[in-house]
């Protein structure tokens, strides 16, 4: 499991706009860019769709 650097900025920065802070989304986004790539792409398209819903729904 090699580490992404780039899945490790986008964990980053959809954790943030998720509503973690910094000091909590960067601990985590970059253990998640150790996980396996295919797992890491899935990870991302899931808390995409998940933040998209939740902003779609305050737009109501």
């Amino acid at each position: 499991m090699a580490y992404n650097k780039q899945h490790h900025l986008t964990f980053a920065a959809l954790l943030r706009l998720s509503g973690l802070s910094e000091s909590l989304a960067e601990p985590i986004s970059l253990n998640l860019a150790q996980l396996d790539n295919s797992q890491q792409d899935a990870l991302i398209t899931l808390i995409s769709e998940e933040l998209q819903k939740k902003l779609s729904s305050r737009s109501v």
